[in-house]
């Protein structure tokens, strides 16, 4: 399934509902699905990490709907179009160095 169908069919079946719901409430459903991410990726459980990936994914495509942005588009701007330098010089908070050996063992 391409992106943009995707993205439609969220649009047709769940943006009425959304907008109804307001942004800030979507934002803070996927607060809540992030922070379930986190926990599943602590657990280091593959399962529940893929469940909530899908969970972050529908809502971050549900909002780019409140707004009418083309997901696509922006995701390939912002990290099809770059490199690896240009998409991670604003990783300000992160220290790539302290963290990349973390899965090594």
């Amino acid at each position: 399934m391409e992106i943009s169908e995707f993205q439609r069919i969220l649009k047709n079946r769940y943006l009425e509902k959304d907008r109804l719901m307001g942004e800030l409430f979507m934002l803070s459903v996927l607060t809540e699905e992030v922070g379930e991410l986190a926990k599943a990726i602590r657990y280091k459980n593959s399962e529940r990490i893929a469940e909530e990936l899908g969970d972050v994914v529908f809502v971050a495509f549900c909002i780019s709907n409140l707004f009418d942005i083309d997901m696509e588009r922006c995701l390939k701007s912002r990290y099809v179009n770059r490199s690896f330098e240009e998409v991670s010089k604003n990783w300000k908070d992160v220290s790539w160095k302290n963290h990349r050996n973390t899965n090594k063992k």
